[in-house]
């Protein structure tokens, strides 16, 4: 009889426990301190400043031969064809302006 109640006394003290630890982790969870990716913060508000500067490094190509910063509103019907690159593997040093799909770039 004594071990009988041994048994069932381990056997309730298990079942409280994992009653207690999984409605802590249920009951103080709530969704919105979820992150479901660890990986990823919360979005970042970007100020004027840091927007010119963000804009400043993606608006210009480095190359070898200069750098070239982007200017849709250039006109470069005036330059030679020797100036103007349609592809990034055609630049070279006598190359002014840069054309590609995503706008034109006019070497610094």
């Amino acid at each position: 009889m004594k071990a009988k109640s041994m048994l069932l006394g381990a056997t309730a003290g298990i079942i409280i426990i994992a009653g207690v630890i999984g409605g802590k982790t249920f009951a103080e969870d709530s969704p919105s301190n979820i992150n479901p990716n660890p990986d990823f913060s919360e979005q970042q508000k970007v100020t004027p400043e840091e927007w010119v500067e963000i804009e400043k490094k993606i608006s210009t190509i480095g190359t070898e031969f200069g750098n070239f910063r982007r200017d849709d509103t250039y006109d470069y019907s005036k330059l030679e064809d020797s100036e103007i690159s349609h592809d990034d593997t055609k630049i070279n040093a006598s190359t002014k302006v840069i054309i590609e799909d995503h706008g034109i770039f006019v070497k610094l």
